[in-house]
């Protein structure tokens, strides 16, 4: 269906939740494919932070993630421009959400793997 089409806007009018649901659905996607990939580079850093800087340093990061799992993911290809920054900001929130808590849920002390990076 043409973005652009009456149908399209019709549905858009009567359902406006369809493209919430859409966007959250693709943020979960896009977040879980990036949290191994990003909490592998910082959790070198992050054991001598404190949960602010933490989430900073990780929120820094996690849209340049989410963006490059978002290239790579076909059915964003599709979004109108709105969506796919809703799905932007939410899955890098998401992204950062999921690290603080491996943050919170690592012991560095007891890890001589991270400690040694």
């Amino acid at each position: 269906m043409n973005p652009k089409s009456p149908a399209k806007k019709l549905l858009q009018y009567f359902f406006p939740w369809r493209g919430q649901e859409l966007v959250e659905r693709l943020a979960d996607e896009i977040a879980l494919q990036c949290k191994a990939d990003l909490w592998q580079r910082i959790s070198p850093e992050v054991g001598e932070m404190g949960i602010a800087e933490a989430r900073g340093y990780a929120g820094a990061l996690a849209v340049g993630y989410v963006e490059r799992e978002m290239s790579r993911t076909p059915s964003c290809h599709e979004l109108n421009p709105a969506l796919r920054m809703g799905v932007l900001r939410l899955a890098a929130d998401k992204l950062v959400g999921m690290s603080v808590r491996e943050l919170l849920l690592t012991d560095f002390s007891a890890d001589p793997e991270i400690l040694a990076a």
